[in-house]
């Protein structure tokens, strides 16, 4: 039977990771699936507003590990490194508030339909 090294178990622990960071991100995109195209349908309220505090959290998880933690311990990778994370950092920013914009727009362009039918009825 062959032994277990300690570079095994760390290359087992990265996998483990990295199925973690990827498991957390595609429960995401399940939450927020409900937004895509459901301009004219009702939405889960609930879902997707759970999938969008999620997205803000493992966001400023993220940030805090690339930017900030980074700083405070002094730790410097290369300059093309910083450079990529630097970018993602406002990627995932700009999608945030792009979310955040069409989330809203969408729930007034529902409420002001709902208020539209309510006043033909009367």
């Amino acid at each position: 039977m062959p032994k277990v090294t300690a570079i095994s178990g760390l290359r087992r622990s990265r996998i483990l990771r990295a199925v973690a960071q990827a498991a957390k991100w595609i429960l995401v995109a399940w939450l927020l699936y409900p937004l895509r195209g459901r301009i004219r349908l009702p939405i889960d309220f609930t879902r997707s507003a759970l999938g969008i505090l999620l997205f803000i959290v493992f966001a400023g998880k993220m940030f805090y590990d690339i930017v900030v933690w980074q700083q405070i311990t002094g730790r410097s990778r290369e300059d093309w490194q910083d450079l990529l994370g630097l970018a993602a950092m406002i990627l995932i920013i700009a999608l945030l508030l792009a979310m955040t914009v069409f989330f809203i727009g969408l729930y007034m362009v529902s409420f002001t339909q709902r208020n539209m039918q309510l006043e033909l009825e009367m």
